[in-house]
């Protein structure tokens, strides 16, 4: 009887521990600073336990809970807590905020030569030491580390300055890779609509094995993933796929890695492709590869699914920033997953093709440390300054860049796109100061505590504000808001000179459509290296009631002939 009964016990003691484990989540715990220094620990490590022992049982120690303590980015600690233990927290000193720990999922032809950059002694390459001493932080879910992207035996040695470490991945296994079949045989073309099932989609289910088995399928795109259409051909018995942009896709032809033969066709393709099997009983086609041509396209052009703005965070400050090359990009892929990224995929590979926002951000980051490494002392905002101010607004072919079949638009296109060459040497930068930021916080509403969270400053945002009417941040482009029965704004912006002394610039200005525009000065006078001027824009709405226009674009352009630096700004004005 007395087995049982310790049985039993012990089966509750362990139930209880797995319930209060279940209940536990993780939080990242941000902390003051300063607030070790007027502790009596030995070791911050020490310090961030103590938090954790003031709020967990006796039973338990705070190392079972601590899972990492933070000293560089920011000072606090991560560790798996409950709610009533994450209230308690709150209620400590030195504790400025507590988040739950959040899974955000990420989505590198030659980019370099499309970009312009070369290996001469007056290119962006050079100038920047081919960015010798920056160092590169990867946020990912883990790489692959025998990657050849990862592979530095031509490198220099490791900067001084580097204080990280390397960790292995947890299963990491390479296997073969399979090659695809090839589909240059003539097939019957099958294009299957059912609207109750979504087989024009290829939804998983929806294709009909005796209509599809043998056959190219035409698959619209949309709604499921492109690469899924293809698995879902494949398992239903097809050869092949089509895949057919509609009209929200226009012309777009991001490369996809298929689990079958396929391509991607236009929107007028599209249109052709299903009037021609509307026109016959058996309709056939073949996929032929005729090569790769370079250069007839126009481009850079901003692609289909790139981020449009206007920012509804803050529509004063113009979004996108600034467009970089992301459509059809070759990139790392990890062997433990197959290049569609299906987990029907078997195959491996080293590279694959890859299209995505995700693809555009290490190019400007790589842009980003190659002006840094020309210019170390530089903030991150003059750097932001030197690619905006620098980018380009017309394609290879000196027309303006395309957003789908229209000329793309501040809201797509930002400043332009990237020009790595000119960015390392743009002549003037538009900078911001550290208080300027907290102003900037202030415009937006953010409460003294949320401040103090970022900043670590008690501040009056009432103070700061009167003494700060009409702020505009010093950014590199300049939106103006007609909010109802406003027809005048004043926008401030300073420059900062970083070419050579005795440097002249005048303005040049594109008004937006309904809009005067008036800059004083409209000449800049600049005596030596880093010597900062400001200026002033008028922006007066004329009558909007004839047109039902509601926003305008321009630009603004410091020109110094003599030294060809030309430092554009994109203007865009709402009426709301």
């Amino acid at each position: 009887m007395e087995t049982k009964i310790w049985v039993f016990c012990s089966t509750l003691f362990l139930c209880s521990i797995a319930l209060h484990a279940h209940n536990l989540q993780t939080y990242i715990i941000q902390l003051h600073p300063q607030g070790f220094t007027s502790s009596s620990f030995t070791s911050k490590l020490q310090w961030h336990r103590s938090f954790l022992q003031n709020i967990i049982s006796s039973e338990e120690t705070p190392s079972s809970r601590l899972l990492y303590s933070y000293r560089s980015a920011m000072e606090g600690f991560a560790a798996q807590l409950s709610e009533l233990e994450v209230e308690s927290l709150r209620n400590l000193p030195d504790v400025i905020a507590i988040r739950p720990d959040r899974r955000l999922e990420i989505h590198t032809t030659h980019s370099y030569k499309f970009l312009g950059l070369h290996l001469g002694r007056e290119g962006a390459w050079f100038k920047s030491r081919y960015g010798h001493g920056s160092i590169i932080g990867v946020l990912d879910t883990g790489i692959w580390p025998e990657s050849p992207s990862f592979d530095d035996r031509w490198m220099p040695q490791v900067p001084k300055k580097w204080k990280g470490i390397c960790q292995e991945g947890q299963d990491f296994n390479s296997s073969n890779w399979n090659q695809l079949r090839s589909a240059q045989r003539e097939l019957e073309l099958v294009y299957v609509k059912d609207g109750d099932t979504g087989s024009e989609y290829c939804f998983p289910g929806s294709l009909p094995e005796a209509k599809v088995h043998g056959r190219m399928v035409v698959c619209d795109r949309g709604v499921n993933a492109r690469a899924e259409k293809g698995q879902i051909v494949k398992e239903a018995g097809g050869a092949a796929m089509i895949l057919a942009n509609t009209e929200i896709n226009q012309e777009d032809n991001s490369v996809d890695v298929h689990v079958l033969p396929a391509t991607v066709i236009g929107y007028a393709e599209s249109v052709r492709l299903k009037s021609y099997m509307n026109s016959t009983r058996r309709p056939s086609a073949r996929i032929e590869f005729g090569g790769t041509v370079i250069g007839k396209s126009r481009a850079p052009a901003v692609a289909q699914f790139s981020s449009r703005g206007p920012s509804l965070t803050d529509p004063s400050i113009l979004k996108p920033d600034i467009v970089a090359p992301g459509v059809n990009i070759i990139a790392a892929w990890p062997q433990n997953l197959g290049p569609s990224g299906l987990p029907e995929d078997t195959r491996r590979v080293n590279f694959t093709v890859m299209s995505g926002t995700s693809m555009a951000c290490p190019h400007v980051s790589g842009l980003a440390a190659l002006v840094h490494a020309a210019y170390p002392k530089w903030s991150p905002a003059a750097i932001k300054s030197a690619l905006m101010t620098t980018a380009d607004v017309t394609d290879h072919f000196k027309k303006p860049i395309m957003d789908g079949n229209k000329p793309a638009g501040v809201f797509s296109v930002g400043a332009g796109h990237v020009n790595p060459e000119r960015a390392v040497n743009p002549g003037l930068l538009y900078d911001i100061r550290p208080d300027e930021y907290i102003t900037y916080l202030c415009t937006l509403g953010y409460t003294r505590s949320e401040i103090f969270t970022i900043t670590h400053k008690n501040v009056s945002c009432r103070e700061i504000l009167q003494k700060n009417r009409g702020f505009s941040l010093n950014y590199p482009s300049i939106s103006v808001i007609f909010k109802h029965g406003q027809t005048g704004r004043m926008i401030e912006r300073r420059l900062t000179n970083v070419g050579g002394p005795n440097s002249v610039y005048s303005v040049e200005i594109m008004a937006p459509e309904g809009v005067k525009v008036r800059v004083k000065p409209r000449r800049l006078a600049f005596k030596y290296t880093n010597q900062s001027l400001s200026y002033k824009v008028w922006f007066v709405s004329k009558k909007m009631t004839e047109t039902k226009t509601t926003y305008a674009e321009g630009h603004l352009i410091w020109v110094n002939s003599h030294n060809f630096y030309r430092v554009r700004s994109p203007l865009s004005v709402t009426w709301a």
